[in-house]
């Protein structure tokens, strides 16, 4: 099964990041609040985190913002977290 995610080379090539990206999951109604919208793609996230094995990682949220603003993690973090 093909999961809806992709990641990036360029991340990847830097040697300190990994992650994922998730595409949009069908059959899923993202047109609510943040928090419904995150518990509502809980398994399909948790699905792909397992399956590139990140699955007992905290989840790291962003909002999709068109800017120029770039979110840095400059401490381990150990809980979920969510960056505007």
């Amino acid at each position: 099964m093909d999961l809806p995610f992709e990641e990036f080379p360029a991340l990847s090539a830097t040697g300190i990041c990994r992650h994922v990206f998730t595409q949009r999951i069908p059959g899923i109604d993202v047109s609510h609040d943040k928090a419904e919208v995150l518990n509502r793609l809980d398994a399909a996230h948790r699905e792909i985190r397992n399956a590139v094995s990140m699955g007992d990682w905290p989840l790291f949220t962003a909002q999709q913002i068109h800017g120029n603003k770039i979110a840095v993690i400059g401490t381990p973090l150990t809980t979920a977290t969510e960056f505007c």
